[in-house]
């Protein structure tokens, strides 16, 4: 009876153990997991909102997955805005802020990271997440090639990547972070995650995003809902603080984690104007004046002693050609052929004369 009994707690203790160490593992792998996500959001496109848009598909990591994504255009020479939401948020939840951001004068595109919406299938982690942004970058350099007009939106932990983004492109015009935590570690010391394992140890320098504020030099707007319960607005008061180059600090009332855009429009993109730079305007050159061939010789740098190089077919050539037309339409003339004869027979050059010969007989046999 003892034995049993001894054997029964030796199974249990192992069986709790593995347990833990299992829920450990995961927290050291997936710490965001145990942020909480907001609700949701309904199916729909940026058309619902009245944005013109197009479906973008990108190759992400060494294995090319696929990751969907939306171009919204605002018209020639806008800066362009990469926006990197969350976990747990897909596209169509971001598209108030990127309504807000449109109204304030940029281009936006946006992705949904693997394992969201139509991307490719798979469990999402920092590294995934950057690998996505990473293609989504590369992307952007087509539709807008000077960097130095590209901006980055990171919302919560989508922040993490928009800074690591744009440490190695040091060329980027600005950030935008929006219910950015200081790190994972911090939200999930305040959560009942803390109180079982060792949080700040096993999510220590994942999604930290006070430590990387370092190595960013590029402007950066702070936007927070004072009534985010997710991450405390004092967060991103203490991130600005910390910023190498503190650019706005934004704290919209009545607002929640994520819905600044919906609660104040208004300040949201007047905010986000201020950071973005001046819109490109593309000048349109008058037609060139008709250039003499002496000049079009300066132009090109080809001496004037010589001649310019021939694109035509050899006019030796062509002028055998145009005798054998205007001899066979002279022949047929002269016999009185009537026009169509005339006509074919000068239609082409080296069957002119085999064609048209026959045809002039014939005609000659007809005339009077």
């Amino acid at each position: 009876m003892r034995g049993r009994l001894k054997r029964w707690v030796l199974a249990t203790g192992v069986t709790l153990a593995a347990v833990y160490l299992a829920g450990a593992a995961f927290v050291w792998r997936f710490p965001d997991r145990f942020v909480p996500s907001p609700e949701p959001a309904a199916a729909r496109t940026p058309g619902a909102v009245g944005l013109r848009f197009a479906d973008v598909w990108l190759d992400a990591g060494p294995r090319g997955a696929l990751v969907h994504g939306w171009w919204l255009p605002n018209g020639e020479g806008a800066p362009v805005i990469l926006m990197l939401p969350g976990i747990g948020r897909p596209m169509a939840g971001s598209l108030p802020v990127a309504l807000a951001l449109h109204r304030a004068g940029a281009a936006v595109l946006m992705i949904d990271y693997r394992g969201f919406g139509r991307s490719a299938r798979a469990l999402p982690s920092e590294a995934t997440m950057l690998e996505d942004a990473r293609a989504a970058w590369q992307q952007m350099r087509w539709f807008q090639g000077d960097p130095g007009r590209s901006l980055l939106y990171g919302h919560s932990l989508g922040a993490a990547i928009a800074l690591e983004l744009a440490a190695g492109n040091p060329e980027v015009a600005g950030v935008i972070l929006e219910g950015a935590p200081t790190s994972v570690s911090d939200l999930l010391a305040r959560s009942w995650v803390a109180r079982i394992y060792p949080v700040r140890l096993l999510a220590r320098g994942q999604f930290d995003v006070a430590g990387k504020l370092d190595r960013v030099a590029a402007p950066i707007l702070f936007v927070h809902g004072r009534d985010d319960a997710v991450v405390p607005f004092a967060m991103s008061v203490e991130l600005h603080r910390r910023a190498r180059n503190p650019g706005a600090l934004l704290v919209v009332d009545r607002a929640r984690h994520g819905d600044a855009a919906s609660v104040d429009t208004d300040a949201y993109s007047a905010a986000v104007e201020r950071l973005l730079p001046p819109r490109q305007v593309l000048a349109l050159r008058a037609p060139a004046a008709p250039r003499s061939a002496a000049s079009s010789r300066r132009a090109a740098g080809w001496p004037l002693s010589r001649p310019l190089p021939r694109t035509r077919t050899a006019p030796r050539a062509r002028c055998g050609r145009g005798r054998a037309r205007r001899s066979t339409a002279a022949s047929a003339s002269r016999t009185g052929c009537p026009g169509r004869c005339a006509r074919a027979a000068g239609s082409s050059a080296s069957t002119g004369r085999r064609r048209c010969g026959s045809r002039v007989a014939r005609c000659r046999s007809r005339s009077p």
